[in-house]
């Protein structure tokens, strides 16, 4: 008798051709793009192979401080985010700065030592407003308390022949980390913005690289058993009968996770009328309050309290464990290739985000 994981395993023509289409970057695969989208957008199928990893004597110069401070929003600040929570007891301590709410940042200014930290501006763009405004209030809080060499203390990551890169050729930052121009913000977790963080607060590196390597490797196979084929089709299948709402339940260390999930998912995913509509954070409600528009992905970490509620055995529901924390970089690049995918089965263009463009428009306008 021929099993599930039999038939998964045998060559499928329709899986094989998605599959290679999307590692040789045929964009003929999605719907062309909203306006304002286009160009080269999958350089992050590359960074499994090309996982940061430096030692220049500018980062050495790093060492004996106390507090890593990131200094950023949306995709450059929330792979911190989540890495900040899933290794709390890592060293530099990890910081994640994404508000400008003036009370926030004034107890962090009486909090942190000063002396010993040091703060990154993390822009792809090299212009966004409220990392540059974090980062001239910081600069403003060490003058004060006479600081010698105030730029030592300044690290910036963004893209090639940004602001951001030209103010560090005058020594305004202490290091430049150029990241790839092809990666869009919400797929940079395995670039600079994520592991560079990762590497100087001395979090497991070594680990994460062989996880995300043996992903990428997983997602070049060319049946169901690819990770990234099978939950793509799982979350567009459901999506197409109508439950679109994808509701995440996570370990306890993997609740920031949820964040960087939902920003992938809906700025993807979400345009032209349609879309995965990701909720996370949602605490658990009776099996008879969730409508027929769900579908559950449980997300736990071995060894950890695992979710748990009726509903996942009366909904589609979709079980992901990491044997250990450091899997969480694998995750990163599962996640990423399971949203190409379904972009594609439900029909659209996932590399742009035409809402958020025009809403930096109208914030610009209105300041």
């Amino acid at each position: 008798m021929e099993t599930a994981t039999d038939t998964n395993s045998k060559p499928q023509p329709i899986v094989a051709d998605l599959v290679r289409r999307i590692w040789a970057r045929d964009y003929s695969l999605w719907p062309e793009p909203s306006p304002g989208g286009g160009g080269d957008w999958m350089g992050w199928l590359d960074l499994p192979t090309a996982l940061y990893d430096r030692a220049t004597p500018a980062e050495t110069a790093l060492s004996g401080i106390t507090s890593f401070n990131i200094l950023g929003m949306g995709g450059s600040s929330l792979t911190p985010e989540v890495l900040s929570h899933l290794f709390p007891e890592s060293q530099p301590s990890l910081n994640v700065f994404d508000t400008v709410n003036p009370a926030t940042i004034s107890n962090a200014i009486d909090t942190l030592d000063l002396e010993t930290s040091v703060f990154v501006v993390a822009s792809k763009s090299g212009t966004t407003v409220e990392p540059l405004s974090l980062e001239s209030v910081f600069r403003e809080a060490l003058e004060a308390r006479g600081i010698g060499d105030v730029s030592s203390r300044f690290v910036a990551i963004s893209d090639p022949e940004t602001p951001l890169a030209n103010r560090a050729e005058t020594g305004q930052f202490a290091l430049h980390i150029a990241t790839p121009a092809n990666v869009g913000g919400r797929f940079s977790a395995l670039s600079a913005f994520g592991m560079f963080p990762a590497e100087i607060c001395n979090m497991p590196i070594d680990e994460m690289k062989r996880s995300a390597v043996d992903m990428a490797d997983r997602c070049g196979v060319e049946n169901f058993t690819n990770p990234g084929i099978e939950l793509g089709m799982f979350m567009a299948s459901n999506a197409l009968r109508g439950r679109d709402k994808v509701t995440f339940a996570m370990s306890p260390s993997l609740e920031r996770f949820g964040l960087w999930l939902e920003q992938l998912l809906a700025e993807s995913t979400g345009k032209n009328s349609r879309g995965l509509v990701p909720i996370a954070g949602e605490p658990p409600l009776p099996s008879d309050a969730y409508g027929n528009d769900r579908q559950f992905i449980r997300i736990s970490v071995a060894d950890e309290p695992q979710p748990d509620n009726p509903a996942f055995r009366e909904h589609p529901t979709f079980n992901i464990e990491l044997p250990d924390r450091p899997a969480i970089a694998g995750e990163f690049f599962r996640w990423e290739f399971a949203t190409a995918v379904a972009a594609c089965a439900i029909g659209v263009y996932p590399f742009d985000q035409p809402d958020v463009e025009s809403a930096k428009q109208l914030a610009r306008k209105a300041l």
